[in-house]
């Protein structure tokens, strides 16, 4: 799966409002994972609307620090699969799933995001 570049809060209006998957990160520095450092804080789904998902994000977080990017591919996906993959994936390498998928659950649930 391909993603854009990453965007910060002011940017948001080059985010498509469709359905996907986004990723959100730190700007600087790197988060302790059990089996390593990464900057990724988040991987979520969007079930309709891209930008609104990462506009609710942003709100909660610290706006400054973290920055948001999205799926590229716009045809209607197993979007629950793609992002269970990319947990999956994360976790095998890191040994959890990212920070915010901890906190929050897996697809940003607290946002009211889930399908």
């Amino acid at each position: 799966m391909r993603f854009s570049q990453w965007h910060n809060f002011e940017q948001l209006d080059r985010i498509p409002t469709r359905s996907g998957l986004f990723q959100v990160r730190q700007i600087t520095g790197l988060l302790s994972y059990p089996s390593g450092k990464s900057a990724m804080y988040m991987y979520g789904m969007a079930p309709s609307d891209l930008r609104q998902s990462l506009d609710k994000i942003f709100f909660e977080l610290d706006k400054g620090v973290f920055l948001g990017r999205y799926s590229l591919d716009a045809r209607s996906l197993d979007w629950s699969r793609e992002l269970r993959r990319l947990l999956d994936d994360f976790a095998h390498r890191f040994g959890s799933e990212p920070l915010g998928n901890t906190v929050y659950g897996h697809g940003a649930r607290i946002f009211g995001l889930d399908p």
